[in-house]
C-alpha cells in the first residue's frame, strides 16, 4: 500500500507543476490581454477559451493535492461526538461513499469523453478538447484513488486502537 500511496504522489507532483505552469500561463494571457486592449484597443483572440481548457487541469490537479495532503474541508462535528471506534468507522464508511461518488464521476467523465470528446473542438481557436479532458479524468481518477490510501489509513488507525 505504500508503493501505491507513492505512485498517487509522484503522479500528483508531475500534476501539480502542470497546473502550476498553467496558471502561470493563464495568468500572463489575461495580463497580456488586458495591456493589448488598454494600450492597442486590441484583444488577444481565444483568451477566454483557452483560460477554460487551463483551469481544468488546475482544478483536477488542485483537488488531488489537497486530498493528498488532507487539506480539503473535513466535518468532523458528528464523528467527534463519538469515542475513538466508531469514529473510525464513520470515517472509514465516509471515504468508502466518497470512492464511490467521485468513481463513479469519473466514470461517468470516462463514458462522455468516448461518445463527445474524441473530435470536439474549440469555436474560435479549433483546439481540440480531448487532451484537456484526458488530464481532467486523470485528475478524478487520482482524487478517486486517494480515498483508497484514506480507507486503508484509516483500517490501520483502528486495527492498532482495537488492539492495545
Amino acid at each position: 500500500m505504500e508503493i501505491f500511496s507513492r505512485i498517487i504522489q509522484r503522479i500528483t507532483a508531475g500534476g501539480t507543476w502542470a497546473a502550476g505552469a498553467f496558471l502561470v500561463a493563464g495568468m500572463l494571457l489575461v495580463v497580456t490581454s488586458v495591456a493589448c486592449r488598454a494600450f492597442f484597443n486590441i484583444g488577444v483572440v481565444g483568451t477566454y477559451e483557452l483560460l477554460q481548457l487551463m483551469m481544468g487541469v488546475v482544478i483536477a490537479f488542485a483537488l488531488v493535492y489537497a486530498a493528498l495532503r488532507k487539506g480539503h474541508v473535513v466535518v468532523t462535528i458528528i464523528s467527534s461526538r463519538f469515542s475513538l471506534k466508531p469514529g473510525v468507522v464513520i470515517g472509514i464508511a465516509m471515504a468508502f461513499l466518497s470512492l464511490a461518488m467521485w468513481g463513479l464521476t469519473s466514470g461517468a467523465t470516462v463514458q462522455y469523453l468516448c461518445e463527445m470528446g474524441m473530435t470536439e473542438m474549440s469555436e474560435t481557436l479549433e483546439v481540440p478538447y480531448l487532451p484537456f479532458r484526458a488530464v481532467f479524468i486523470l485528475g478524478l481518477l487520482l482524487f478517486s484513488l486517494s480515498y483508497i490510501s484514506d480507507i486503508y489509513e484509516g483500517i490501520r488507525k483502528g486495527r492498532g486502537k482495537w488492539t492495545q
